[in-house]
């Protein structure tokens, strides 16, 4: 009988970063997190003593919209990483734009999703249309242009963003993730699956993050 071949496993979900690359002013990483745990160097290590095949490296907050050492641990792992980048919805929508396909193209073909993270919106965009504004419109044209699935990091309570991420889908020309389900979960009062509303298939959730349901 022949033994079958052992799955892939991939991490779906993490973040890099290193004190040889500067940190965005008021993101560095607490001391608990520094180079020995959160390099690509550590997290190479990691994959191998636990096994892990390949894996999705998100850009961290720690260097915004600073893509430039994630871009590098990707291009010097392209046969096992791929990469998330972050979108910056805090300037108008042209320049947000031409950010976004600058972040891209640092790592060519290596990027494979692009994360809105609601709470970089400025504060009095953060309802109504929100994700689907000018601003988000036109990060969403490039990702549709790039063929790169929108992640949607709803940290801060589900309900809020639906109208949104409904207008996000309705395009039909981009796919989109909730990013860490357990979030979302985790909202008070909230029915988790109010989500299922959404019999699309541009939609998906990333199964993570289950701690925050529980605490």
């Amino acid at each position: 009988m022949t033994t079958p071949a052992r799955a892939l496993v991939v991490d779906s979900h993490l973040h890099v970063w290193s004190s040889t690359s500067k940190f965005a002013p008021g993101k560095e990483p607490p001391a608990n997190l520094g180079d020995a745990v959160a390099s690509a160097e550590a997290f190479a290590a990691a994959c191998q003593e636990s096994g892990v095949d390949s894996a999705l490296i998100v850009q961290p907050i720690n260097y915004l919209f600073d893509h430039t050492y994630v871009a590098g641990v990707l291009k010097d792992n392209k046969d096992r990483y791929r990469g998330m980048a972050l979108a910056d919805p805090s300037q108008p929508a042209k320049a947000a734009a031409e950010a976004l396909r600058a972040a891209c193209a640092t790592a060519p073909n290596l990027w494979t999703g692009v994360r809105f993270n609601p709470y970089l919106w400025p504060e009095q965009s953060r309802s109504g249309a929100w994700l689907a504004d000018d601003v988000g419109t036109s990060l969403a044209d490039v990702c549709a242009e790039l063929k790169l699935p929108i992640g949607v990091m709803a940290f801060g309570g589900f309900s809020p963003l639906v109208p949104s991420i409904e207008a996000l889908c309705a395009r039909g020309d981009v796919d989109v993730v909730i990013d860490h389900w357990g979030f979302p979960r985790a909202e008070p009062g909230a029915a988790p699956s109010s989500a299922l509303k959404f019999d699309d298939k541009a939609f998906a959730v990333r199964d993570s993050a289950w701690e925050m349901s529980f605490k």
